[in-house]
């Protein structure tokens, strides 16, 4: 199924957001109508993006790690 891929700047701020609390990638492209290759596309295509999804994911991978030891 195709997913409507429109890059909206409230749309990155969401997903970075999200992602950084230890949502996925994946999960969110299901929710907010994204496909992940898509935005690795756009990732590729803008630094800054590129940047903050980086900090994003560290952050992210913080948050699992808090809520994979509290189980």
């Amino acid at each position: 199924m195709p997913y409507p891929s429109k890059k909206t700047p409230e749309l990155i701020e969401q997903v970075l957001t999200r992602l950084a609390h230890g949502e996925t990638l994946a999960a969110l492209g299901r929710e907010l109508d994204f496909h992940p290759v898509n935005w690795g596309k756009w990732v590729v295509a803008d630094e800054a993006l590129a940047v903050a999804y980086a900090q994003a994911r560290d952050v992210g991978s913080d948050a699992l790690a808090e809520q994979a030891l509290a189980l």
